[in-house]
């Protein structure tokens, strides 16, 4: 797994648990935080499974 955020400081590393859990679950196979999704400061996750079944 890999977890990519720019040094920027746009986002907070203690959300960095919201992004991997889908993950880490196996609700997804991989998942984007938005600064523009969600209207706040924090990342809004989206979650998706691209495997096929």
């Amino acid at each position: 797994m890999v977890a990519f955020c720019d040094a920027d400081g746009e986002y907070a590393p203690e959300e960095l648990a919201a992004l991997v859990t889908p993950i880490l679950e196996g609700r997804a196979d991989y998942v984007v935080g938005s600064r523009f999704a969600g209207g706040g400061r924090a990342m809004a996750p989206t979650a998706s499974s691209a495997t096929a079944s």
